[in-house]
């Protein structure tokens, strides 16, 4: 299987080809499911080409968006790691190709490969200070600032992890989320309504413009000051 034409980003060349050899090559149409919350956990996605959405069901029947993934990005790792259930649900968003490293390999893998653990450690951490701040968020902020807020995150995302990484952001390019408003909800914590609400007040600021299952920040400097409350 050939690697792609630019490193991937979380994943040094020699990296990727240790994986590629760790397991099978699959493709997961748009809308798909990679795995569900509540599955046995059995291997590690490495994702190859296109975005993945991660969102877990609460209580009360509710979708909620935990994180969007893409290039460069694993999927599955942390119930690789402690052998329990998968704690997500992940669902292709576009075409994805992934590798799919089955979870003693990926053990192995971590063990011969030190420089990417602690890398792999740092994500994780990262992953724990970003809920934290979101948690603050929550009771501190109010729903448009959170969505502000929620969008700079996921635009950074994208960026770092997509085809158009270079100076996206200092080029001042609009940036395009793949992203509903029942999503956005989810991941800020408010009502539909309310977040609907935020984004026309977002809107008419000139912010971001909105279509049917997308989002584009249209100026991101204003969108900043917007998230600085």
């Amino acid at each position: 299987m050939d690697r792609p034409a630019e490193e991937l980003d979380a994943l040094r060349s020699e990296e990727w080809a240790s994986l590629e050899a760790l397991g099978p090559a699959r493709r997961f149409e748009q809308g798909s499911t990679l795995f569900r919350e509540g599955d046995e956990s059995d291997a590690v996605y490495a994702l190859r080409a296109g975005r993945v959405r991660v969102s877990v069901a609460t209580p009360g029947g509710r979708d909620l968006l935990l994180a969007v993934k893409g290039r460069g990005e694993l999927v599955g790792e942390l119930a690789a790691i402690d052998g329990r259930r998968r704690s997500a649900t992940v669902t292709a968003i576009e075409v994805v190709e992934a590798v799919v490293v089955p979870a003693g390999a990926f053990d192995a893998f971590l063990d011969e490969h030190p420089r990417f653990a602690v890398r792999l450690l740092r994500t994780l951490a990262a992953q724990v200070r970003r809920s934290g701040a979101w948690a603050v968020d929550r009771t501190s902020a109010d729903t448009p600032t959170r969505v502000a807020r929620r969008l700079l995150d996921l635009a950074d995302q994208q960026i770092e992890h997509g085809p158009a990484r270079t100076s996206a952001v200092a080029r001042g390019a609009a940036t395009v989320l793949a992203l509903t408003q029942e999503d956005l909800a989810g991941w800020v914590g408010a009502t539909r309504e309310a977040t609907a609400r935020a984004l026309a007040e977002l809107r008419r600021a000139g912010l971001v413009s909105t279509g049917r299952g997308h989002i584009v920040l249209v100026d991101r400097a204003g969108l900043e000051a917007r998230a600085d409350g």
